[in-house]
């Protein structure tokens, strides 16, 4: 049995298997994580929106949904099938999911946003040895599922 390392910033907490490994940050704040073998990563951003830009939280979600969904197209030699696109909203947070897979490149991309403006957390899971759909879905579940907004 997988044990997990609880990773907590002022923003979001997400829980990743014991193996997991911080990699470099970005100048962006981006955080990249790795598995042990290098297959499956993770990058994970905050941006905190400005009051006085007048977005709500569903509107920053849709544009951050829309870019998503965007760099799949921009992505020459790939071509995505989209498995999931969900839009959850519950009062001023909402949550959106997009999950994607480039059969043919084995590689597989599943993204997750916490928008409650003025923080917009962004999570983006990478299977780049994704061969078997299934078990990378059981693989990510928990992960995906347990990013949250810190308490």
């Amino acid at each position: 049995m997988e044990t997990h390392q609880l990773i907590r910033t002022p923003t979001w907490q997400i829980r990743l298997p014991d193996d997991w490994r911080e990699g470099e940050q970005r100048e962006s704040g981006e955080i990249y994580y790795e598995s042990g073998d290098g297959a499956k990563g993770l990058y994970i951003a905050t941006w905190n929106i400005p009051a006085a830009d007048g977005s709500d939280s569903r509107t920053v979600a849709q544009l951050f949904r829309s870019m998503e969904l965007a760099s799949f197209k921009r992505m020459e030699g790939y071509e995505w099938e989209i498995l999931l696109d969900e839009f959850i909203e519950m009062d001023a947070r909402v949550t959106t999911l997009c999950d994607a897979w480039a059969k043919q490149r084995a590689y597989r991309i599943a993204s997750k946003v916490l928008a409650e403006v003025p923080i917009v957390v962004r999570a983006a899971f990478h299977d780049y040895e994704c061969v078997d759909l299934e078990q990378s879905f059981l693989y990510f579940s928990p992960i995906i599922h347990s990013l949250q907004r810190a308490a």
